[in-house]
């Protein structure tokens, strides 16, 4: 899908500024800095979500999921509707397609929103300093590696700060909403319904809304109409973490070789990768280890 973007015209202090940033690049720390900037890509989530539903409580995670995708939807649909384009002004440091776009910053909005709800429900204050530190180095990583204005980071650091703040606020009235399964579905549908009326220019929507779709399907059947235990024996959680990540690796890396083998188109390629992984992560997993459970009893 091509993008049409547009060079707004950017101060000529923060021309400079991105400028002098990457002046400063030097060959030991661009690795440090591709690997911070990994803390925000697309696969440390899926990694993320898929060792902390094999390994801790999943009610915790299906809010960080669900915020998570949240913000990475409002992201999509603010940059369709500014349409700005990634700095011209300097070489980037890692490889973006043509027409990408650039306000606000998807990395500084989503680790601020994902980030800054950590910290704000962290009780000591050192995960709290840990969290607000990963979400800056994050965003600063992208001027950087310049593929971001300074005001482009600004954007996405409130957006995502606002957003961490709502759902930290909120958090008592979610949970009443998401304790019956008949709300859950108003959620995850209500949420999935106005996905599709927001027209958009990324393929990237796409892998957004088919993880809403798995998030939302996982919740309902496992939590509300199974009824597992929101936590498994130690025993267990070695084998439910590989089960994830073995999926993790048919669903996300796999499925993307094959469907392009195929030919699939990219919308449903993405859709279909997230939706299946998303159902993996919060379903899969956890029916595979019942079923080997009772075979062994």
């Amino acid at each position: 899908m091509t993008q049409t973007c547009t060079n707004l015209s950017v101060p000529y202090a923060e021309e400079w500024l991105l400028a002098f940033v990457n002046t400063v690049r030097v060959d030991w720390l661009s690795p440090i800095v591709h690997g911070i900037t990994f803390i925000g890509d697309a696969e440390f989530y899926v990694l993320f979500f898929a060792i902390g539903f094999a390994t801790g409580k999943r009610f915790n995670f299906y809010h960080l999921g669900f915020l998570l995708l949240t913000s990475a939807l409002i992201n999509q649909w603010a940059k369709d509707l500014v349409l700005a384009c990634r700095p011209l002004s300097v070489t980037p440091l890692i490889t973006i397609e043509t027409g990408d776009l650039s306000f606000p910053s998807g990395h500084a909005q989503i680790s601020a929103a994902f980030w800054g709800y950590l910290a704000l429900v962290s009780k000591k204050t050192r995960w709290r300093l840990a969290a607000i530190s990963t979400l800056l180095l994050i965003a600063l990583s992208r001027p950087y590696l310049g593929v971001h204005y300074f005001h482009d980071i600004a954007a996405g650091l409130v957006l995502g700060g606002l957003l961490a703040f709502v759902f930290y606020y909120w958090n008592r009235a979610i949970d009443r909403w998401l304790t019956s399964w008949i709300h859950a579905i108003i959620v995850f549908g209500g949420s999935l319904f106005v996905c599709l009326l927001i027209p958009t220019q990324s393929f990237s929507a796409y892998q957004y809304w088919g993880a809403l779709l798995g998030l939302g399907l996982g919740y309902i059947y496992n939590d509300r109409l199974l009824k597992l235990p929101q936590d498994s024996p130690p025993r267990r959680k070695w084998p439910m973490l590989i089960y994830s990540l073995a999926g993790v690796l048919c669903f996300y890396f796999g499925l993307e070789k094959l469907f392009n083998l195929w030919g699939v188109h990219p919308a449903v390629s993405y859709s279909l990768r997230f939706f299946l992984l998303t159902v993996w992560v919060t379903v899969g997993v956890r029916w595979i280890r019942s079923f080997h459970s009772r075979i062994a009893n």
